[in-house]
């Protein structure tokens, strides 16, 4: 499996902090998992796969976590989850309320 550059986490910092400046000074979790797309889904978008093994891909998760404080002044944990590709690039960013 391979890992993240240094330079992919740094850019994946930046847009964090860009959107969720709260973030500012959080260092992320990364996990790294295997996935093998489903058959039947793809089917259903129309992927012809045929009889051939669909193939698995590698994808990162970051995750950052903080506590911010609510108008009440009572503490919120949030927490913001990005999904890169095997390159590093971002596939998807989400987040908690």
């Amino acid at each position: 499996m391979s890992t993240l550059s240094s330079k992919k986490i740094n850019a994946l910092k930046q847009e964090i902090i860009r959107k969720f400046p709260e973030f500012e000074n959080i260092e992320p979790e990364i996990e790294t998992k295997e996935i093998t797309p489903n058959i039947k889904t793809m089917a259903k978008l129309g992927i012809n796969v045929g009889r051939t093994q669909a193939q698995k891909q590698q994808v990162h998760i970051a995750t950052f976590g903080t506590q911010v404080k609510a108008d009440d002044g009572s503490a919120i944990q949030k927490v913001v989850r990005a999904t890169l590709d095997e390159k590093g690039n971002i596939i998807r960013i989400s987040h908690s309320k």
